[in-house]
């Protein structure tokens, strides 16, 4: 998955992050991840350990909705984390030399369960945010393996009941 919004291209996406971490100057850097699931969690982590001045994650769903174990919630608060929830962004653009967004928030109707094609904006709630050098994209991480039928083949773990921990 990708985002569909103008500037994209000056995001860099969670698999080429988290196979190299090393080749992305992280040391005193001001980091945004979008997503807001166990790949945001490890990309955020990552990002910390090698150095990064600050991180946040920007995800659509609100805190009860995101897809988190209880020790991936404690991991953000343990490793100074800040999360911003029910937010959008339209827009990413370089400026100054520093990469720059635009955000929305967003809401879901009463008692409706999160999907992302479920959010709606809210209008007047536009605010941009300036000041962070590296962006990771980090949303719709799932396993796109085909279960075939071969004998002395077995299924497991999240290929049987979708992704929880392990993507």
């Amino acid at each position: 998955f990708s985002l569909n919004i103008k500037g994209v291209e000056n995001t860099i996406d969670w698999i080429s992050f988290l196979k190299n971490p090393k080749k992305v100057g992280l040391k005193r850097a001001n980091v945004a991840i979008i997503g807001g699931g166990a790949v945001a969690v490890d990309c955020a982590i990552v990002a910390r350990e090698r150095g990064s001045q600050t991180v946040e994650l920007f995800a659509l769903e609100k805190l009860s909705e995101l897809p988190l174990t209880k020790k991936e919630f404690e991991e953000l608060i343990d490793y100074g984390i800040n999360v911003n929830t029910r937010i959008r962004l339209t827009r990413i653009f370089r400026r100054k030399n520093k990469l720059s967004f635009e955000t929305i928030k967003v809401y879901l109707k009463d008692k409706e369960k999160f999907h992302p094609s479920l959010v709606k904006d809210i209008k007047g709630s536009e605010q941009m945010r300036d000041g962070f050098d590296i962006i990771i994209q980090s949303i719709g991480a799932k396993g796109s393996f085909k279960k075939e039928e071969k004998k002395g083949v077995f299924y497991a773990g999240d290929l049987i009941n979708g992704p929880k921990t392990v993507v």
